[in-house]
């Protein structure tokens, strides 16, 4: 579906379930990410259109059996996980969702759903993380592999990649804590860390690049990456 057909579908979803849930929410603050969540649905469908990026027409913006069609059933989640997001700048990426899942007809509803949710549970910097590793500075990590062994790597980000176990490991794993990476000859300790392989090997598996690309992770700012980087390279 394409043209201006598919752009009213998209528009009416957003300002049908954007209002029902505004109107919900007593709180400005919340109001106000609720907004600026819509403000992104908007400008990346509208985006979407002028690239000529078809709109899946597999029935996901139809209501069936009385009840409400699975765009609006993500919408609504996806507002209402902007509207608690203490930390703001994931609200950018929450408003992604539906106009990428609106051109990704691959992506079946219930995916919709799963990524929904995991948004929500994330924390920015894991965000973050998941940005850095979807186009790692691979030189920079396998020098830093070099000059350091098994048990070694520290701090804050460490911390954080090992929380959130529940739907975080299937978007990076190793054969150790979840994390997938290349096989390599040499994973005795040495030219390694405590996940198990050398960080230069860490990679995202398809969930999480599916992730990356539907929150546009490809959108955190480089000043927050590198911070990432410096955490992590210490």
């Amino acid at each position: 579906m394409g043209g201006a057909a598919a752009g009213v579908l998209i528009t009416r979803t957003i300002r049908l379930v954007g209002i029902d849930v505004y109107d919900r929410l007593m709180v400005r603050r919340q109001q106000q990410r609720v907004g600026a969540a819509l403000g992104v649905a908007l400008a990346d469908g509208q985006a979407d259109r002028e690239a000529g990026r078809p709109v899946r027409d597999d029935g996901f913006f139809d209501a069936q059996d009385g009840l409400r069609s699975d765009s609006e059933e993500i919408l609504e989640g996806v507002l209402l996980h902007a509207a608690n997001a203490y930390q703001e700048r994931k609200i950018r990426h929450l408003g992604a969702i539906l106009p990428s899942l609106a051109v990704r007809p691959e992506i079946p509803p219930a995916g919709g759903h799963w990524l929904t949710q995991l948004a929500d549970r994330l924390t920015w910097r894991q965000f973050v993380i998941l940005s850095v590793f979807a186009n790692p500075p691979e030189e920079r990590l396998a020098l830093w592999d070099v000059d350091h062994v098994e048990g070694q790597m520290r701090g804050p980000v460490t911390a954080s990649v090992r929380r959130s176990r529940t739907g975080h490991n299937r978007l990076a794993r190793s054969h150790e804590h979840g994390w997938r990476h290349r096989s390599s000859r040499r994973n005795d300790g040495h030219n390694g860390n405590h996940m198990g392989a050398p960080m230069h090997h860490w990679k995202l598996t398809t969930q999480g690049r599916v992730f990356v690309e539907v929150t546009k992770l490809d959108a955190v700012p480089n000043s927050d990456r590198q911070a990432v980087l410096a955490a992590l390279l210490v």
